[in-house]
């Protein structure tokens, strides 16, 4: 397991459809009602689209594995909020 330090943020801008902003805040009441964690709400959908990237779509990490691996030009799976990463 690598330990690796986290880059720090960046800004990105995205256009979503006003049900998947309802769902979110729907998701962000139920963490907050259920888990008494307070997101903001941005904040709280760059978390879900780590997640999804880092964990997901198992044919997307396999591809990505196997780009690192040919081109040495592609990061490797992000770290997970401790840091680990899985190779």
């Amino acid at each position: 397991m690598k330990i690796t330090k986290p880059l720090p943020p960046q800004d990105f801008a995205v256009r979503v459809a006003v049900e998947t902003v309802e769902d979110l805040k729907l998701y962000q009441r139920y963490q907050k009602e259920s888990c008494a964690t307070k997101w903001d709400l941005k904040e709280m959908a760059g978390v879900i689209l780590s997640t999804f990237l880092a964990e997901g779509d198992p044919e997307f990490l396999a591809w990505r594995k196997r780009q690192a691996r040919t081109t040495g030009t592609l990061a490797p799976p992000p770290a997970d909020a401790t840091g680990a990463t899985d190779d």
